[in-house]
């Protein structure tokens, strides 16, 4: 039996998604905080000056264009990925990395 040509899968579309702008900014903070390697290095980088999406997704580019989870199996994180709303993430990073937030 051969399989299917041309099978892929649906993109989400560009619309709010569970409380999120979209689905591409939701999953982006989801592995981020989800994948233990993942968030470590964004907390360090963070920890480091890097405290938007814009600057912190730029840096991430020195580590490749995008970011295999060990996490999500197949999935991945891309930095440059249009779709993801900058300031969500960042609000959403901000929250989870400031000095209120983080035990000493």
């Amino acid at each position: 039996m051969k399989s299917p040509k041309n099978i892929t899968t649906p993109q989400p579309k560009d619309e709010p998604y569970n409380g999120w702008a979209n689905y591409d900014t939701y999953w982006t903070v989801h592995v981020i905080l989800n994948d233990e390697n993942l968030y470590n290095l964004v907390k360090e980088l963070w920890t480091d000056g890097f405290k938007s999406w814009g600057s912190l997704s730029n840096k991430m580019r020195e580590y490749g264009p995008k970011w295999q989870s060990n996490y999500t199996g197949l999935n991945y994180v891309c930095w440059k990925n249009p779709k993801v709303r900058g300031g969500q993430v960042t609000e959403t990073l901000n929250k989870f990395f400031s000095p209120s937030q983080t035990t000493k």
